[in-house]
């Protein structure tokens, strides 16, 4: 096996907001995958969380590239807004403290603690 160097904690708190986000904002009762996939060429791991689309799937498909660099922005809840009206992507920004909902920014800045990054993909099946 290859010889990674980061830090547990940090990649275990991101794997498991990666599955709660996907259990909570995917299909209710379907199935989510994680895949890890080694790329020896590049010496890198990758990890994918998978969902089926949940509730709003097609706002977030129409919004395209803003929804998914929304995800990982401080202060935004991209599902709550829709719930309370159609569609402006902002519900709360705080300057201070984390709030629920920054759950994408705080696993991104994990990433980056760990030389890595963290990205969303929102297609029409997943």
């Amino acid at each position: 096996l290859p010889q990674f160097y980061f830090d547990p904690q940090l990649l275990r708190y991101l794997h498991r907001q990666a599955l709660s986000n996907a259990c909570k904002y995917g299909k209710t009762g379907e199935v989510v995958l994680t895949e890890i996939i080694f790329d020896e060429k590049e010496m890198r791991l990758k990890i994918n969380v998978i969902n089926m689309p949940g509730e709003y799937h097609e706002m977030l498909l129409e919004l395209g590239e803003d929804a998914e660099s929304a995800v990982f922005t401080k202060g935004v809840q991209i599902h709550e807004r829709f719930a309370n009206d159609a569609g402006s992507i902002v519900t709360k920004k705080s300057e201070a403290a984390s709030l629920p909902g920054d759950g994408g920014w705080i696993i991104q800045r994990c990433a980056k603690i760990m030389k890595g990054r963290c990205s969303i993909k929102f297609e029409e099946t997943r």
